[in-house]
């Protein structure tokens, strides 16, 4: 990485070609995307490995190691998941979003598919399990959750499919623009957890939801018998354990679902559901400036 008074100018990635630790030298060499704000630097790029990034001053009166040199393991997707929900060794370790107590809920995507997975919680006696997806930022689907003892709310937020299973033996996917009704989707595949194996894991093939080029997800856990949610991700949505909630969060990949080098547990993607009113701002901007622009031209 070159810059000039913490602008970055130029970024690429290489092969070391050194024939010792003392010897700085690359062949190979890659631009990639990069970034600088404050005292932070991030890299994105396409390639898979590890990497040792060794940081110095932007005119190199410092050139200092301690601190500065890390071991950076590459973003995971595309990962393909074996559907077997045995012991979760194939997903990576930036693909855990979230963890509350004993329960964690993972994210994972290739070209064909999308992958989800939780851990900690049996569905065969102990709740149902709810996937629920936003493919187009809102802009359609409905901010009610299918009713199931009872139904939530997703504020302003609208969804567009949903995953619900009861047990290993019924699961099904539920489109949101036909009044969440059940439908047939190929591929669909599922290991729901059970008392001695408490691993869910679950493969939607993303033909199935219209093959999106953005994606948000709200999952959650509820009673066997009624509404009542014991678990939610994001973990700062309410899971009182009883009556209909109002989900406040998200993980909200946006364009970014689909692509490859993504790490899922970015925190940057668990997010605030954005309020009406924000989303409709620009909106009223735009009408009260062509209003204006109107009545100069009767006047």
């Amino acid at each position: 990485i070159e810059g000039v008074y913490g602008i970055i100018t130029k970024s690429v990635i290489c092969d070391y070609s050194g024939e010792s630790d003392l010897e700085w030298e690359w062949t190979n060499c890659k631009y990639i995307s990069s970034s600088a704000k404050d005292f932070e630097i991030e890299l994105a790029a396409p390639v898979t490995g590890t990497y040792y990034m060794h940081m110095t001053s932007w005119n190199d009166d410092r050139d200092a190691t301690e601190g500065a040199g890390y071991f950076v393991g590459s973003r995971t997707t595309y990962n393909t998941i074996t559907i077997d929900g045995s012991d979760l060794s194939d997903w990576d370790d930036d693909e855990d979003v979230d963890t509350d107590n004993s329960d964690t809920f993972y994210i994972t995507w290739d070209s064909s598919n999308l992958y989800f997975a939780w851990s900690g919680s049996t569905f065969s006696s102990g709740g149902d399990l709810f996937i629920y997806l936003d493919i187009d930022g809102s802009s359609t689907g409905t901010s009610t959750s299918k009713s199931w003892g009872g139904t939530h709310s997703f504020g302003d937020a609208k969804m567009n499919y949903a995953f619900g299973a009861e047990d290993g033996n019924y699961y099904k996917l539920f489109d949101g623009g036909n009044s969440w009704n059940e439908m047939t989707c190929a591929g669909l595949s599922a290991h729901i957890g059970y008392d001695s194996v408490q691993n869910t894991e679950i493969k939607i093939p993303v033909s199935c939801i219209g093959s999106p080029s953005q994606l948000a997800v709200i999952a959650f856990a509820q009673n066997e018998g009624n509404q009542g949610v014991w678990q939610a991700f994001p973990d700062e949505n309410p899971h009182s354990g009883s009556g209909s909630e109002t989900f406040t969060h998200w993980y909200n990949f946006g364009t970014d679902f689909g692509s490859q080098s993504i790490s899922p547990d970015s925190a940057s993607y668990s997010q605030s559901i954005p309020e009406f009113s924000t989303l409709m701002m620009p909106v009223v901007s735009v009408l009260a400036i062509v209003g204006l622009n109107y009545r100069r031209k009767k006047l």
